[in-house]
């Protein structure tokens, strides 16, 4: 019998019947390998023995060499493999005798099954025999391996075991790379993996990787010619500065070029963090590195040898036969690009033209210069996933796609990146190969890193999963890497492996028998709560109606966001829009349907580790969500002044602090009254912030700065980049500053200068701590940020913390997006932070050379009726004067009112009346509209026109708003 999949070779049978390999657990098999046997085949002897003893309790015996002559059966591990050309898994029934064998690298080192560090490695080495293991204990055995965790592995027990006998020949069509790195399992849940358990799951989940596989790999051409490295290993690596090589525009900004850079080039404010990719010498720079690797080299920072330990004569990116060669190339993960002006020039609307030029030229290059054609791999990842406009590539390129697939429930999402999707498949088809890089996360990502680490609701989509795989299989997609978020999203994780090692599987059974296999008679339930869940997310209903609006803008919960880096969906109301109180209360009955359910140990254990994971912190978490939103109606905090004379000169002992605004009584990070005594004052003049500290409690003075400190969090709009300062109340002590920076999701600490003059002035009962930072290092915009201070003491057991503003999260930079908010009067608003008044969207933005920052707010008389801008919650309360910067553009035109409305109390507030020979034309107008004390009931609307008495909706007509200016009314 023969068993068909991806790229099978038909195999003649000896006949239909069962082996016996245990009986009433004695063996009746023995293992046997060659007398040299390789890596491969070692390994998949020990994973044999080991599974078939869980299996029935009994231990094959492994020999070497020559089967013993009583031997019932053979089953033989590597070998007759010396036809086969590619990594394929072959299983062979021949008289007593079972082959399990594949293309494997001739790697014969010793494996030591206890110690991971001599297992065969995913990279660079074909593991045909070892995956003709895995092959038979999933489809001949019956073992499942679900996860990393040894529970995640489900097998049936029985004393006596025997396999129906079928030849197999398997190749699979993915066979570029499949691979995956869990980017959250280890370090922060109640499942603790060890190293070799991590390593043993990475195998039995078929990940290899033979060509095209892409990381950050530009950092040789830094040692090379920017500078001498600070490690001496790299420092060897130099020939010449070559600045002309890298980014231009980044001189002296201390951009962030990633650890390993800055490490190497510490307090460097010019370190560029990108190349310039159009000119000459960097594409000759890489050419010579890839035919470098191709010729049996390597490069000193270039690929596996990124710390420069290993000899450059050494082979790091071998061939392999019959498949293509394509050396990895992918820039820095900055996000930043040359502002030079030819890439400036090519680069469009992204950088996608620039970049992928960039590495075609590379690869002619390379293929002109040797007749193999070696190629160049890179990736379309966050601003580059675009595919370029009007652009062939070469054949020598393959490129990974980098796709946030969780994020595709979102429609537009789905939309645009299926579209894009689509232009990549057709612009590569005869090209290089296309392979992918899939981010299979969940809510927990986007809340750690984009909204304060609230604990989530869960999203699951295996299905959805499924359906991906089999589409990106059926365009011919070859490899994939899988991002994933381990334990929570490991089921979607096995789905896409699953699919990616062969394609011909059927996802629904795969799923059905993962519940099966693991929950048992519960499975149907927990099934039903994984479905429920993806088709709610999937259906749009959580969708927020401004998302909904335009299929073609992507809209998050910060507004407008790029369509091809969608990690920041899941807002805390988003989340708990899913996770609402009644499908709480549905899912905790399936819960609880689930523990009536589960029979075994291993089973309840099981469901014991989802709840632990899944569903307690849901529980919580929505208990945390109803105080937030009780919370959340008290305003936030605001803090806005006037500025003060140029007097002070930066010294804030020279400030006159009782004229200084102070802040209301601080309270614990849940707005809970504390009995803190802190408070801090604040003024400004045209250079510096100067704030004061003060607390009627006696400082400890015996403390480190992290356990005795102020904190002060800065951020323009609640979001990266945060500045962060602390100070200790020792009068020696030195504050210190970070900055934090979120690149591609890639949380960036680096040291940073405040240049904050300060003076502390501890006391028995109280402590002072006086402050000038200059506004120039802050994330001043507009003048206004936002911004909160923290009193923060720790006894060696416990937190004792303070705030200004409650974070509803667990520390001050985690919660920014609830910071409060300071002004310095007069308050500007730009133009897009304007809406279109009822329909609750943006402004159309243009370009306007008579604006004041070149751009302005458009508003049509076939959008609406009106410009609008409503107050916000954490708007100050004082009584300001409103002026607009405005203009006119219409073909008959009386005049144009404006003003105030109060929507709660259906009032006007002000209005007025401008005349449209004032303002009709190219040139701004600053017009004062009226005065009033605002509340976020209020808003600001300029637009409508009146023609011959009468309101009219012209579509001819256009209004311009360059900015609307609130100043202090006297």
């Amino acid at each position: 019998m023969v068993t068909a999949g991806t790229g099978v070779i038909l195999l003649a049978s000896s006949g239909l019947c069962d082996v016996t390999l245990v009986r009433d657990g004695n063996p009746e098999s023995v293992i046997v390998l060659e007398k040299k046997p390789t890596r491969s085949a070692q390994m998949g002897a020990f994973e044999l023995q080991h599974h078939i003893k869980l299996i029935t309790g009994a231990e094959l015996p492994i020999v070497r060499g020559e089967a013993p002559a009583d031997a019932k059966t053979v089953i033989r591990i590597g070998g007759e493999n010396q036809s086969i050309k590619e990594e394929a898994s072959v299983i062979r029934f021949k008289g007593n005798t079972i082959l399990l064998t594949g293309g494997d690298t001739a790697d014969y080192e010793e494996v030591d099954y206890r110690k991971q560090a001599t297992f065969p490695p995913v990279n660079y080495h074909w593991k045909g025999s070892l995956f003709a293991v895995y092959d038979f204990l999933e489809d001949y055995c019956g073992v499942h391996f679900y996860g990393m965790d040894p529970l995640d592995t489900t097998y049936k027990k029985r004393s006596t075991l025997t396999v129906k006998e079928k030849d197999r020949y398997f190749v699979s069509k993915m066979d570029a790379f499949r691979d995956m790195f869990d980017d959250d399992y280890p370090a922060a849940h109640l499942i603790k993996n060890s190293r070799r358990e991590h390593d043993l799951w990475k195998l039995r989940w078929r990940s290899s990787v033979t060509y095209g596989k892409v990381n950050h790999n530009t950092y040789s051409i830094y040692f090379a010619h920017w500078g001498k490295a600070k490690d001496p290993n790299l420092a060897r690596a130099f020939k010449e500065k070559r600045h002309e090589l890298f980014a231009r525009g980044y001189e002296g900004k201390a951009s962030s070029c990633g650890s390993f850079l800055e490490s190497n080039y510490p307090g460097d404010a010019n370190l560029p963090p990108q190349l310039c990719y159009t000119n000459p010498g960097t594409i000759d720079y890489y050419a010579a590195e890839t035919l470098t690797y191709f010729r049996g080299g390597n490069v000193i920072g270039g690929w596996e040898n990124m710390r420069g330990r290993i000899p450059t004569d050494k082979t790091l990116l071998p061939r392999f036969p019959g498949k293509p060669y394509f050396y990895p190339y992918e820039g820095n993960d900055t996000g930043a690009f040359c502002q030079c002006a030819d890439c400036r020039k090519l680069a469009g609307e992204t950088f996608s033209n620039t970049k992928f030029r960039f590495v075609s030229e590379i690869a002619r290059k390379t293929a002109a210069a040797d007749p193999a054609h070696p190629g160049v791999a890179t990736l379309a990842y966050g601003s580059t996933l675009a595919y370029p406009d009007g652009f062939t590539f070469p054949e020598h390129v393959s490129v990974e796609l980098c796709l946030v697939v969780y994020g595709w429930w979102h429609p537009a999402v789905y939309k645009k990146n299926l579209e894009n999707y689509e232009k990549w498949v057709r612009g590569m088809k005869g090209k290089g190969p296309l392979t992918l890089w899939l981010y299979i996360y969940g809510p927990q990502h986007d809340a750690k890193y984009h909204f304060g680490g609230y604990k989530t609701f869960p999203q699951f989509y295996p299905w959805k999963m499924g359906e991906y795989m089999k589409r990106f299989a059926e365009d011919g997609l070859r490899g994939a890497f899988f991002e994933c978020k381990m334990p929570r999203n490991f089921l979607e994780t096995y789905v896409a492996a699953k699919l990616a090692y062969d394609s011909s599987l059927d996802p629904e059974k795969i799923i059905d028998g993962y519940f099966t296999d693991y929950y048992g008679d519960a499975g149907p339930v927990m099934k039903q709560f994984y479905r429920e869940i993806e088709q709610t997310v999937w259906s749009g209903s959580i969708c927020p109606k401004e998302w909904l609006k335009n299929p073609d803008t992507v809209t998050g919960p910060k507004g407008p966001i790029r369509p091809w880096w969608t990690t920041s969906l899941w807002s805390r109301e988003v989340n708990w829009t899913l996770g609402s109180p009644e499908r709480m209360r549905h899912f905790g009955g399936l819960i609880e349907k689930a523990q009536a359910l589960v029979k075994t140990p291993e089973e309840k254990e099981r469901l014991k580790r989802f709840i632990d994971i899944a569903w307690k912190p849901a529980v919580e978490g929505r208990r945390e969500y109803d105080l937030y939103l009780k919370q959340k109606e008290i305003p936030p905090r605001v803090l806005g002044f006037s500025r003060i004379p140029d007097a002070a000169g930066g010294d804030p002992e020279k400030i006159d602090w009782s004229k200084a605004v102070k802040t209301e009584k601080w309270t614990d990070c849940n707005g809970n009254d504390n009995g803190s005594t802190a408070a801090v004052f604040a003024a400004a003049d045209s250079k510096y912030l100067y704030l004061k500290f003060e607390e009627q409690r006696k400082p400890w003075l015996d403390q480190g700065l992290w356990t005795e400190n102020v904190e002060f969090f800065f951020t323009a709009d609640g979001k990266h980049p945060l500045y962060h300062f602390a100070c200790g109340p020792k009068k020696e002590g030195v504050p210190t500053g970070y900055l934090y920076q979120l690149i591609n999701d890639d949380l960036r600490q680096n040291p940073y200068d405040f240049q904050c003059r300060t003076v502390s002035i501890p006391a028995d009962t109280s402590w002072t701590l006086l402050m000038a930072f200059p506004l120039n290092r802050l994330p001043l915009q507009n003048n206004t940020m936002m911004l909160d201070f923290f009193r923060m003491r720790h006894d060696g057991k416990k937190w004792d913390v303070s705030c200004w503003q409650p974070t509803y999260s667990v520390s001050g930079g985690k919660g920014m997006d609830s910071y409060g908010r300071m002004y310095l009067y007069p308050i500007t608003v730009q133009e897009d932070q304007l809406k279109l008044l009822w329909r609750g969207s943006g402004t159309d933005i243009v370009k306007d050379p008579a604006a004041s920052n070149g751009f302005a707010a458009v508003q049509d008389g076939n959008r609406s009726w009106y410009l609008s801008y409503p107050i916000p919650k954490e708007f100050p309360k004082d009584r300001f004067k409103v002026i607009i910067r405005y203009r006119l553009e219409a073909e008959k035109a009386d005049y144009v009112t404006c003003g105030a409305h109060d929507w709660k109390a259906k009032k006007s507030v002000f209005s007025k009346k401008i005349p449209a020979s004032e303002v009709n034309g190219k040139e701004y107008r600053d017009i004062e509209i009226g005065s009033a004390s605002f509340t976020p009931d209020m808003s600001i609307y300029i637009g409508s026109v009146y023609t011959d008495g009468k309101w009219l909706k012209n579509s001819k007509d256009k209004h311009y708003l360059d900015f609307i200016r609130f100043e202090p009314a006297q």
